[in-house]
């Protein structure tokens, strides 16, 4: 499948590449003229082709409906408060289900961290079938032995989001 893919794209970059040139008119040679045609600088050349590779990258917001705020220690910083803001209530809703488990990737050392659930109060995330837009929702995580420090990179994973490089604040 993968493959079939990567032979689709460069499929598409070598028929870019034939239109572009295509397009492109040479000067007529002058009658006395040599055959072979002098090199003309890049500025005066009437075929300029900048092939650009075009990703698109979503933000959160696009793809998930949802705004990271923050992510702060807390408790002492044996906790982790992340925080973010609905955007979107129909494409926030995979990130707000119970049945997933979110956790932090520490960037440093690759460890994980996961939600605390407490046998009286539950898992400490909030949690909803359907999410409010404008609203802000949180999840805390463990930090055991005060092992994530302020400015420590982490990854934030719930499910198949995952908000790359966050900085602790």
């Amino acid at each position: 499948m993968i493959r079939m893919i990567l032979i689709r794209k460069r499929l598409a970059l070598a028929a870019v590449i034939v239109l572009a040139l295509a397009g492109c008119r040479k000067k007529p040679m002058v009658a006395g003229a040599s055959a072979i045609p002098s090199p003309e600088p890049a500025a005066k050349s009437e075929c300029v082709i900048k092939l650009e590779p075009k990703v698109e990258v979503m933000s959160f917001e696009e793809q998930w409906g949802i705004e990271v705020e923050s992510i702060g220690l807390t408790s002492a910083d044996y906790m982790l408060d992340f925080r973010y803001r609905v955007r979107d209530p129909n494409k926030a809703i995979p990130v707000l289900r119970r049945s997933i488990k979110p956790y932090i990737v520490d960037k440093a050392s690759g460890k994980k961290f996961i939600v605390p659930n407490p046998p009286k109060v539950g898992p400490l995330r909030q949690t909803t079938i359907l999410p409010k837009a404008d609203k802000t929702y949180f999840i805390m995580f463990v930090n055991p032995g005060k092992f994530i420090k302020r400015g420590s990179l982490v990854d934030v994973v719930i499910g198949d989001f995952v908000a790359k490089d966050l900085i602790v604040k």
